[in-house]
């Protein structure tokens, strides 16, 4: 169903269209609307149009808003003077959000502005004595004397000003309610640390109220008829809140106030309170409304100590890293069984215990290191992925080897058991010399001391016997073992590099890079390879990022797409970009602007792979020209470069979308005969291609002309043609 208020007649409507004021006609439309498993407009859009409807109203009127108020056989009654119209429109309003439950969430969704004036209306309704409640400078009142549908309005804007206060300080607030929306006047409503206060003594002097508040139901604002222009409000149908549910929602907000502002000591125990009168609450309504498990992560991030054992691996982890690493290794054996934690994590925690025992702040364990890099060796084992540096030919380092297969041997599944088993056996054969007494020491292992079979034994003592070597070349001063045994970083560095160019695998690109950067030689990827290139905007945002893994793998990722791109290989171009997008979204810094960038680079690949396979492609065309409408529209402080702009546009014209770039501000050169085509287009079409040829385009044809002679204008015009054709 489709929601019109304009006024009847002033445009030609469909039958479908529903006027705003059969809603007054019809008590059950709007509940009927509402209750549409996806109703259109939403309840949020309905709100938004009926407060427009005030605000065109009052426009148009020279005459001020007036309401009396009159009591009648006890029964508080809301006389209408002029205009009836605006106070049905607040009715309505009121109604959907009751709908709504009264949701803060959603309410903020709408105008700044429209959250104002529908606050105001609840408190002015609900207010038995019918004055408006100046928002700026809420007065006190005697809420001993006060009913509970007025408490409930004061309840909830107290909450609304704390809320909307407290989000003001995330990075989207001036992109969610615009510039222009907000006034001095509106500034002062959340700046103010006056205002603020109020409302965060009033909330917790909630907390020791007798007296409840009602939730407002849909049915307690009824509509003025056609023969009673008086408004009666039912507020026997509201329910009454219990105050174990009243004060586990209060506890929830200001905890989540003080959280964010760094007073996390308060937060802990307003969220503990919240907690504990949650498990008190017997039969919940509607009133609270957070998550739960938002709590317990509130809860776990102002107490990291509390219930350790039941966070995850990398929670746990964390934990012990604050905590001068107490139980890492407890840690690390545990996650050899589970393998929750990246690898990544675990060999960053290695550099967190060197630059801890460097630097002095703090003293752990002379073994702890050993044990770590011990741990995660096994991990890299079971993973078969090596990232981390641990030399077996170091004695040290063997005794912690064992005792990091032999900890979990016992817990560990078969297959991992397999999956060491057999790697020790590939060192025993292969690397004797480097790995000297492996076995006699995994023997004499109480637990791993029978993990041989009686062949596998056997097998090694006659590869022993075979390789016998005589004595007198130990004896031998040349230098040799130990020159095999040395490394060549840069032959290493050059053989990651060559793996790096030819790999398109994004999984080895990762491995690859933070092998290269464990090595530490001050290589930067720019330099790899000077056959990859990125878009000019691109690379001045990359060069911005902060030095890192990140923006190292967002240049070749977005390189080797580029490589792709240009060989048409669609599918691996697409695929790079997208797990570059992932990577991204979970970046610990702002990174919004480059994911917009590369968001615009997915869909030029998908742009151009619809042309490239014209007709037949398989991309979805209207998904993909809608993307381009909104590429297009772009507002934002980033544009997107010119190549994606022009490609959009040549998209929406072989898609057919020649309103859009009709009516599209021409803010590029190029627009002015992507327009002229598309009207030429949109005029054939509509006329039967009777209609003479557009002159627009045919003045831009012979500018062209004019401006590069009479060969190249005449493929121009060949070009005109067959758009000309395929129109046809």
């Amino acid at each position: 169903m489709e929601v019109d208020l304009l006024n009847a007649g002033s445009v030609p409507i469909s039958p479908d269209t529903v006027l705003s004021f059969e809603f007054l006609l019809d008590k059950e439309l709007l509940l009927k609307h509402l209750q549409k498993p996806n109703p259109d407009p939403t309840p949020l859009d309905l709100i938004t149009k009926f407060h427009d409807v005030i605000t065109t109203t009052l426009r148009n009127r020279m005459e001020p808003e007036t309401i009396e108020s009159t009591t009648v056989n006890g029964s508080n009654e809301v006389k209408i003077n002029h205009p009836a119209k605006n106070i049905a429109m607040k009715i309505l309003s009121l109604k959907v959000a009751a709908f709504l439950n009264w949701n803060l969430a959603q309410i903020r969704a709408l105008p700044f502005k429209t959250q104002i004036d529908l606050l105001q209306d609840l408190m002015y309704f609900t207010n038995e004595e019918r004055t408006v409640f100046e928002i700026t400078n809420l007065e006190q009142v005697d809420l001993k004397a006060t009913s509970p549908e007025f408490l409930f309005a004061l309840v909830l804007f107290h909450r609304w000003a704390l809320n909307t206060s407290m989000h003001r300080v995330t990075s989207n607030w001036q992109q969610r309610y615009g510039i222009n929306e907000m006034s001095l006047r509106d500034e002062n409503i959340i700046c103010c640390p006056e205002n603020i206060q109020k409302t965060i003594s009033f909330l917790h002097e909630s907390l020791q109220w007798e007296q409840m508040p009602k939730l407002l139901s849909f049915d307690c604002f009824q509509m003025p008829t056609e023969t009673n222009d008086s408004i009666e409000f039912n507020w026997s149908k509201a329910t009454l809140i219990s105050r174990d549910e009243f004060c586990t929602q209060i506890c929830y907000d200001l905890g989540t106030s003080f959280f964010y502002q760094e007073d996390y000591k308060a937060a802990k125990e307003l969220f503990h309170k919240c907690q504990e009168y949650l498990n008190l609450v017997t039969q919940q309504n509607v009133f609270a409304s957070f998550d739960k498990n938002s709590l317990q992560v509130y809860i776990k991030a102002c107490d990291p100590s509390v219930d350790v054992h039941k966070k995850s691996l990398l929670e746990q982890l964390n934990n012990s890293i604050v905590n001068q690493f107490v139980g890492i290794t407890h840690v690390l054996q545990q996650d050899n069984l589970q393998k929750e934690i990246p690898l990544t994590h675990r060999i960053n925690l290695e550099l967190d215990i060197q630059g801890a025992l460097s630097s002095g702040v703090f003293t752990v364990a002379r073994d702890l290191l050993y044990k770590v890099k011990a741990l995660n060796y096994v991990r890299c084992i079971l993973e078969k992925k090596f990232l981390n540096e641990f030399s077996l030919a170091v004695a040290k380092n063997i005794d912690a080897f064992i005792w990091g297969i032999q900890v979990n041997w016992k817990l560990q599944s078969n297959e991992d058991k397999k999956i060491i088993k057999d790697y020790l056996f590939h060192l025993i054969i292969k690397h004797a010399s480097t790995v000297p007494d492996l076995m006699e020491r995994i023997k004499s292992n109480a637990t791993l001391g029978n993990i041989f079979e009686m062949s596998e034994l056997q097998y090694v003592i006659k590869t022993e016997e075979s390789s016998n070597i005589p004595e007198n070349l130990f004896a031998s001063d040349t230098g040799l073992f130990e020159t095999s045994k040395k490394r060549k970083p840069k032959m290493e560095l050059r053989l990651l590099v060559r793996q790096l160019i030819s790999s398109y695998n994004w999984k080895e690109i990762k491995d690859i890079l933070l092998k290269i950067g464990m090595m530490n030689m001050g290589t930067s990827v720019w330099e790899m390879n000077p056959h990859w290139e990125v878009p000019i905007p691109i690379h001045s945002v990359l060069k911005s990022l902060p030095r890192g893994f990140l923006g190292e793998l967002s240049y070749v990722l977005l390189a080797k797409s580029k490589e792709q791109l240009l060989t048409k290989n669609w599918n691996l171009a697409l695929e790079l970009l997208i797990v570059l997008d992932k990577e991204l979204k979970n970046a610990n810094f702002n990174v919004a602007k480059f994911c917009k960038m590369v968001n615009w680079e997915i869909l030029l690949i998908q742009i151009l792979q619809l042309l490239e396979e014209w007709p037949k492609s398989t991309v979805d065309k209207a998904a993909l020209a809608n993307a381009c409408e909104v590429c297009l529209q772009s507002n934002e402080s980033v544009i997107p470069r010119t190549e994606i702009v022009e490609t959009c546009a040549i998209c929406l014209l072989n898609l057919g979308r020649w309103e859009f770039l009709i009516a599209y501000e021409k803010r590029w050169t190029s627009f002015e005969i992507m327009s002229a085509v598309a009207l030429a287009c949109h005029e054939m079409v509509k006329n039967k291609c009777n209609k003479k040829f557009s002159k627009d385009l045919w003045d831009i044809g012979k500018s062209i002309f004019r401006l590069v002679g009479i060969s190249s204008s005449i493929e121009v015009l060949y070009s005109l043609k067959a758009a000309h054709l395929s129109v046809n």
